[in-house]
């Protein structure tokens, strides 16, 4: 798969050790990577292109109520999916997600790349209410929260590198 990653256009682009560091969590040994998925990063074309974007972007464009404070995947017939990362997404750490940046950023990078790769969101898990929680799918939203529920993660589980699902937008 050819990976764009759009690098300051207009404020619409990632520095470029962000893009850097973008690259580096698609060939994570734990990640799609290792499902039998190639990422291979392009400057121009490509399969998918990753945009940053700032919030008042994504709220224009992406207006609706469910979609609001999240990333977003677009996929239209004949043209490469495009990844609207929300710059408040990329800069901090949601409030309901217990893990550090770094580990915010492989989780949204892996999360949006599996809707390229065909892959739906997974169900909210149960509250647990223990300290033993098990990792999140990383196809559940975490932006939405981990609290409780399982811990912070970035590698598909393997239940979820099995079959393909119909893509979601978020």
């Amino acid at each position: 798969m050819k990976i764009r990653i759009v690098q300051h256009p207009m404020g619409h682009g990632f520095p470029r050790a962000d893009a850097d560091q973008i690259m580096a969590i698609l060939g994570h040994p734990r990640g799609w990577a290792t499902r039998g998925h190639a990422f291979e990063r392009v400057w121009s074309g490509g399969d998918v292109i990753v945009y940053l974007r700032p919030p008042a972007y994504m709220a224009r464009r992406f207006g609706e109520p469910e979609l609001r404070s999240l990333s977003v995947t677009e996929s239209v017939v004949g043209q490469p999916y495009r990844i609207h990362i929300h710059a408040s997404n990329w800069n901090r750490v949601p409030s309901g997600f217990e893990g550090d940046l770094a580990t915010y950023r492989a989780y949204l990078i892996q999360h949006e790349i599996g809707h390229c790769l065909g892959h739906g969101h997974e169900p909210t898990p149960p509250v647990v209410g223990h300290d033993l929680l098990p990792p999140c799918p990383v196809m559940y939203q975490q932006t939405r929260g981990t609290r409780g529920r399982c811990s912070p993660n970035y590698h598909p589980l393997a239940s979820e590198a099995r079959g393909r699902q119909t893509p979601s937008h978020a």
